[in-house]
Formats: structure tokens, sequence, C-alpha cells
């Protein structure tokens, strides 16, 4: 006997509400024992746990995340960075910060390395569910179309578990160990053979460039927005072009990225007199001790460019004094 037409409705509509019902309490359980556990929302703890003056905010990507050490900056500061961080996400948590000001901040410290603004990482979003917070996808997406907002928002509320690709096993790990918002990598990279680290290096810059589009203007313009944030709220920039490897730094200048969106960054940077800009890419070309991988700096090298870039800026400041 054939069911009749209202009963099949009846029950694609109990499955449906038992289906949403379902996701929605595994998203509560991978927001609450796996997306807590790390280390994006155990740096936010952090950060908005405390009320005092910082001299230094860090943010950007994982160059930053790993490069620098608050505790060695010679100031009080804070690593607010994040793995695979591009402008178009550090745009939208700046904006939040400045203008909530939670904490007072006197300088913000941002990454202006060659794959800085590759289109790839225009609207790479990993992790919906934290990024939500500081990102509306829905509204945002009004004016970024290829954003894919609802895609976002859907995945942020009732799919992040199964979409972000993370597994439930991960919420039996501790909380990351942060200092500050930072965590030291070990020295590993100097220990490979001379041509296991050419062949990682050119891995790396083939991941970070080899798809080409490196001016993104979507990117260029959340850049040129975080300068004017600073500018409007009072508060330095200070823009950093991070240590790499020699192997990498051999590997990036195939690409010439730097030469693809030195005009329009140099109209940026005059567009904010105030601003910074610090390259110190190829300061530890001769020291394979001092990174991670191609293009990370360890524990050893964290600290020391820490207490460089510390000094640098205080020496800056000084002659702008005089």
């Amino acid at each position: 006997m054939a069911m009749k037409p209202h009963a099949y409705l009846g029950r694609c509509l109990a499955f449906f509400v038992v289906f949403l019902l379902c996701s929605t309490m595994l998203q509560q359980i991978y927001v609450r024992l796996v997306v807590s556990r790390g280390t994006n929302a155990t740096t936010d703890a952090q950060f908005y746990s405390e009320a005092s003056p910082l001299t230094f905010l860090v943010m950007g990507d994982s160059h930053a995340k790993d490069g620098v050490d608050p505790s060695e900056l010679g100031a009080s500061a804070f690593n607010f960075a994040s793995y695979g961080e591009g402008y178009f996400q550090t745009y939208w948590k700046l904006k939040r910060i400045v203008e909530e000001q939670p904490r007072q901040i006197e300088t913000i410290i941002l990454p202006l390395d060659d794959h800085s603004f590759a289109s790839y990482r225009r609207y790479r979003i990993a992790d919906t569910v934290y990024w939500q917070r500081y990102i509306d996808y829905l509204a945002v997406s009004r004016d970024h179309p290829e954003l894919e907002g609802m895609t976002k928002f859907l995945t942020a509320n009732l799919f992040g578990y199964f979409a972000d690709g993370r597994s439930m096993a991960k919420a039996l790990r501790k909380p990351e160990p942060l200092r500050s918002g930072f965590k030291p990598r070990p020295e590993a990279f100097w220990k490979l053979s001379e041509s296991r680290r050419n062949l990682d290096a050119t891995a790396r810059a083939r991941i970070h460039l080899g798809r080409g589009g490196f001016a993104d203007p979507v990117l260029l313009e959340a850049f040129r927005g975080c300068l004017e944030l600073g500018k409007a709220h009072g508060i330095r920039i200070v823009v950093v072009a991070f240590p790499v490897s020699r192997e990498y730094g051999d590997a990036l200048a195939t690409y010439s990225a730097r030469s693809v969106y030195r005009d329009e960054v140099d109209r940026i940077l005059r567009s904010s007199p105030l601003t910074l800009f610090l390259d110190f890419q190829q300061v530890y070309f001769d020291r394979g001790e001092m990174f991670a991988d191609p293009d990370h700096l360890s524990a050893q090298g964290s600290t020391e460019f820490s207490h460089l870039l510390g000094n640098t800026i205080r020496q800056s400041e000084a002659a702008n004094v005089k």
C-alpha cells in the first residue's frame, strides 16, 4: 500500500528535526571539548582575562605566532597571532579589539612577508567556529560574496564538528600551554641534511606562492584597513618581514612576489606615516639553528629575534624623539 503524501512529508519533517537536534548536540560537544581547548580559544581566553595596558600586541599568522615571544620584547606584550591567519581575518579581529578596547594598546606588530597577499589566503578560514567571534559571516558576505557566508555560518553553528576536520579525539588533550599567547617550537630544521633542508624549503615556498596571485586586492585592502584602524585610534603600527632560513629565502626568490606587490604596499605605507616597516627576512640566513622549519623560528630563534625586534622598535622611537 502506497504511503500517503502527507504521511511521507511528516516522516521527512520528523527526520529533519531529529537530525537537526543531533547535529546541534554534536556541535555543542565539539565546541566545548575541542574548540575551547585549541590554541585560538586558549589565546583568546588569556587576552580577555586581563585588563592591563599593553606596549605591544602581536597579530598575524604563524610567522608572528611562532616568531615573537612576548616575554622577550622588553615590555608588556601579548601574542594574539594565529596559525593560518590572513589579513582579511586580522582586519576584523583588530577592528573589534580597537573599537571595544578591552585593553589599552600602544603598538601593534603585523607581518609583511612574501605570502602575505597571496590570493589563496583571501577567504581561507579553517576554524569557522572560532572566527565567528570576529567575523559576522552573513553580514560581511554581502560585500564579499566569495566568502560564502551562509556556508561558513552553518558550519560554525551546526556542522563544525564535521567540516573543520578536527577529530573528537582531540577532546582528550590538555589545553594548549601558552605564555601570553605564545608557545615556542623546538629546534629541528638545522639538524636535517642539506638536501632535505632544500627540499623542505622548496616545498614550503610552493605551498605559499605556487598558486600565484601575489597581490590580492582584498588582502591589500584589509592591510590598508589595519593601518587605518591604528591611525584612527592612536596606535602605532610596526610591520615586520619575519626571518626565514637561507634555503627558504632562495626558494622565495624564484617567485619574486615582493616585486609584484611592492608598489601598492609602498603606497599604503606612505599613506600611514606613523607606520614603521622592519625587514628582518635575511637576518638569520647563516644560522640554521634559529629555525624549527624553513620559515618558522624555533625556541632559540624566537627568543633572540624578540630581543632584536623590541630593541629595534625602541631605537626607532628614540630616533623619532630626537
